[in-house]
């Protein structure tokens, strides 16, 4: 395998990121997105197992939606739509076949990557995401956004943000008038989604609420002990699911959605 780095426009700001390339590429590339203010090389075991599998692999920071990545611009750059243009961006770059993207976001990439792919169902033909950010909108309704305090009727004028961070009020602004269901509906792909059962920032309860509305051949798993943000070994129960849904190993899904649904079982220890 062989990784390259580079370096994208965007119209703006330069994207900046890291091309993982199997020796054996399928043609098929994967396109990874990090979550609010993560960056591409927390990602990087997720890449390199992909890689693996023979998919190619581009992850890349955000402008602005980053801390310690490469990418330009500042924190008020950051706005849903300035991130649906990175990865546009990144997407046009490809050199891969783009009758099979797929996308892999962790937290807030991966609502942008389910976003991105309820706007463009005949590009995206999966999905992966890691504890994906689903309630970011309902969040913003609420007036709260994990460093950001607002009066959701009045947001400019009661816009505060923590720990000396500047961020834009049109990214609220945004989040509020998106809709999730309406999202998930409109995401034809399959979609696997590992997420945590103790997930304090995106609860494994709110997330339960949308998944009837996932196409048929998706897959969600909780891992019960796991967080917003995995550890090691619950790296490796996601790779494991992201394994056998790509190679198509779940065949249980009727089965499965009836007991995630009815009982509300998880899972993975």
């Amino acid at each position: 395998m062989n990784k390259v780095e580079f370096q994208l426009n965007n119209g703006k700001y330069m994207i900046h990121g890291m091309k993982y390339i199997p020796d054996n590429p399928k043609n098929i590339p994967i396109i990874m997105s990090h979550g609010f203010l993560s960056n591409s090389k927390k990602l990087k075991r997720y890449a390199m197992f992909l890689a693996g599998m023979g998919y190619t692999v581009y992850a890349y920071d955000f402008c602005g939606g980053h801390l310690f990545g490469k990418s330009e611009g500042p924190r008020e750059y950051l706005t849903i739509e300035n991130e649906l243009n990175d990865l546009q961006t990144v997407i046009n770059s490809v050199e891969e076949s783009k009758n099979e993207l797929m996308l892999f976001g962790e937290s807030l990439g991966g609502f942008i990557s389910l976003l991105y792919a309820a706007r463009n169902p005949a590009v995206v033909a999966r999905v992966l995401a890691i504890y994906p950010a689903l309630s970011i909108p309902d969040d913003a309704r609420r007036g709260k956004m994990v460093f950001i305090s607002f009066n959701p009727n009045h947001i400019r004028e009661t816009w505060k943000c923590k720990f000396g961070f500047k961020f834009n009020p049109s990214f609220a602004e945004e989040c509020i008038r998106l809709d999730t269901d309406k999202i998930i509906k409109e995401v034809l792909c399959p979609v696997c989604i590992v997420h945590g059962g103790k997930d304090k920032i995106v609860s494994a309860t709110h997330l339960r609420k949308t998944l009837e509305n996932l196409s048929p051949d998706s897959f969600v798993y909780f891992i019960k002990k796991a967080g917003h943000g995995f550890k090691r070994k619950e790296q490796d129960i996601a790779l494991a699911h992201f394994k056998d849904f790509l190679t198509d190993k779940r065949t249980d899904n009727k089965k499965w959605r009836f007991r995630i649904f009815i009982f509300s079982i998880i899972v993975d220890p």
